[in-house]
């Protein structure tokens, strides 16, 4: 088992510790995050058309919050964590633009992917800042608000 108990600023924190201490704006954008990369595989698994949709979701979403929980008890809360979000988002919504962009969805399925998408696409904004941040040698931890 992983040690979410990784040192940020002097303080012993889990990782959603660690996110819930961060500023209100950053805490509401996680969370919404959660609930529609959530509700997005939820709601597709309604349609025979979207089915294989909802699975690529699920497993992206799993797939994220593992090397989400790997990378924090592995280095801390330091901008490199926006890095699992680069590689597996960035291919999610490539995936997802070319599925929109061929199937003819009915309209709440479209609905919900374009609103995953955007969401998507503006958390990507900031990871590859985050990283490239890490990367120029930003390497402290993200001190909670």
């Amino acid at each position: 088992m992983l040690d979410n108990s990784r040192n940020t600023e002097g303080l012993d924190l889990s990782f959603m510790e660690a996110v819930m201490a961060q500023p209100p704006l950053v805490t509401y954008w996680v969370l919404w995050l959660t609930f529609i990369m959530t509700i997005s595989w939820i709601v597709c698994l309604f349609s025979k058309q979207t089915r294989l949709d909802a699975v690529v979701l699920f497993i992206v979403s799993v797939a994220v919050m593992i090397s989400m929980q790997w990378m924090y008890a592995t280095v801390g809360f330091v901008r490199l964590l926006g890095l699992p979000h680069v590689v597996l988002w960035t291919p999610l919504l490539v995936y997802l633009g070319y599925r929109v962009s061929r199937v003819d969805y009915k309209t709440p399925f479209r609905q919900i992917l374009y609103v995953l998408m955007a969401s998507i696409a503006i958390s990507l904004l900031f990871d590859y800042v985050d990283v490239a941040r890490y990367l120029l040698g930003e390497r402290g931890a993200i001190p909670p608000a």
